[in-house]
């Protein structure tokens, strides 16, 4: 059910959290699994081990970023609130193909101060990692940053009918005004991510709770579902 996957998913995060912040207990932490699925009887499924280490690892590169971050913009109380990794549907069709594609997946980064969108992972003199150097040390070189959203110029912040999709609707400037809407559109690696993003960016969309950008869901794509199937969907 939906709040058996919130629970799991909080329990995850916290865990990771821990050994993240004492690494020399993780081996402690890990062994309390065998102990419990020996003497309980309770087996835990090889994906979620994945989706642990997948959450510590996050947690190295969001610490590795920040550092970077607060060089590049000359900042050091500019911190990284959420990372996560990400998809964006039909980027080779915009303005993203002027970027070379590159390979792994790409970060959404959402500071105190503005969004980051990053670019797919590049490699300059060496084609792929050494494989010595741990993920957070970017080897051989860091992702660039491709975009950056204001939080002032946001008009809009969708929520998809899938968990793991949202929008986001920004000011379209031509020649100094305002000229519509720009949307983007992002798929989040792990349903859980989404609402922690669009919470994260709602707060910081405007200085009071009046100004504000809540966030609003999306209801054409479910409606042309509804409208094309005879069953009920289930969510």
């Amino acid at each position: 059910s939906l709040a058996r996957r919130e629970v799991t998913s909080l329990a995850s995060e916290v865990i990771a959290l821990y050994v993240w912040g004492c690494q020399r207990r993780s081996y402690e932490v890990f062994s309390l699994f065998a102990t419990y699925s020996v003497a309980a009887g309770h087996k835990t499924v090889n994906s979620y081990y994945c989706d642990l280490m997948g959450r510590i690892e996050l947690l190295h590169i969001r610490w590795a970023l920040e550092e970077k971050v607060q060089k590049r913009y000359g900042d050091p109380q500019e911190y990284i609130l959420q990372v996560s990794f990400i998809e964006i549907p039909g980027e080779q069709q915009t303005w993203r193909k002027a970027k070379s594609p590159g390979a792994g997946p790409r970060m959404l980064v959402v500071t105190n101060r503005r969004m980051l969108i990053l670019a797919r992972k590049r490699h300059g003199l060496l084609l792929k990692p050494c494989g010595f150097c741990l993920q957070e040390s970017f080897c051989p070189v860091a992702p660039e940053v491709e975009r950056e959203i204001n939080f002032t110029t946001l008009t809009r912040i969708i929520a998809g009918s899938d968990p793991q999709l949202f929008m986001l609707a920004s000011q379209k400037m031509v020649d100094g005004e305002v000229a519509g809407e720009n949307v983007d559109f992002f798929v989040c690696h792990r349903s859980d991510d989404r609402n922690g993003l669009i919470n994260t960016i709602s707060y910081l969309s405007g200085p009071t709770t009046d100004l504000r950008i809540m966030p609003s869901m999306e209801t054409l794509i479910t409606e042309a579902l509804h409208r094309r199937m005879a069953s009920r969907i289930i969510c």
